[in-house]
């Protein structure tokens, strides 16, 4: 539940609003397998040499590319390569084409850093590495949110959409400001 004031506060605070996105769960007994990608293997990261493939597939096509992939990697080399975290590299005919991370706690898998690289969209590769991650994981639930690119493609899975997730994004320029008043 969301507190109302809490809007007000991040603007106060110095962040901007920056779109929304549906909040998506499914149970995963639910969980509808996609079509088969042929050549798709899903390779678990498990050390230093697998997440710096990790980061440079993510930054191929995911947010701010490189700044936010490197920001990433850097965060989850801290935090080790065991449960809860779980980071995924896809790749087709040995070619990275896609990550996933998992995040395990309460019985729930929440998803992140799910993407494919340019030229290998359309092809299902993000429906079959999500699913193929989610598969590992047993039973439970599944979260995330979604682009509105993404969403088809959960709804495929069996995710259901049930809230919308505001985003805000830290101004400094605004920050400095309000710091000033």
């Amino acid at each position: 539940m969301q507190s109302p004031e809490l809007g007000e506060r991040l603007l106060a605070a110095g962040f901007a609003p920056d779109g929304s996105e549906p909040g998506m769960a499914v149970a995963l007994d639910e969980l509808v397998a996609p079509r088969v990608v042929p050549g798709l293997q899903l390779e678990r990261v498990t050390d230093d040499a697998a997440l710096a493939v990790w980061a440079d597939t993510l930054a191929r096509g995911f947010g701010e590319g490189e700044k936010e992939a490197q920001w990433a990697a850097s965060v989850y080399r801290v935090l080790g390569y065991d449960d809860p975290w779980r980071h995924y590299v896809a790749t087709v005919d040995g070619v990275p084409a896609g990550t996933i991370t998992v995040y395990l706690a309460a019985g729930v898998a929440g998803v992140y850093f799910v993407m494919t690289v340019p030229e290998a969209r359309r092809r299902g590769i993000g429906a079959a590495l999500t699913h193929a991650a989610l598969a590992q994981v047993g039973s439970g639930y599944a979260v995330l949110t979604s682009s509105s690119a993404g969403r088809s493609v959960y709804a495929s899975l069996g995710f259901r959409a049930l809230c919308t997730i505001d985003l805000y994004q830290f101004d400094q320029r605004a920050s400095a400001a309000a710091a000033r008043q």
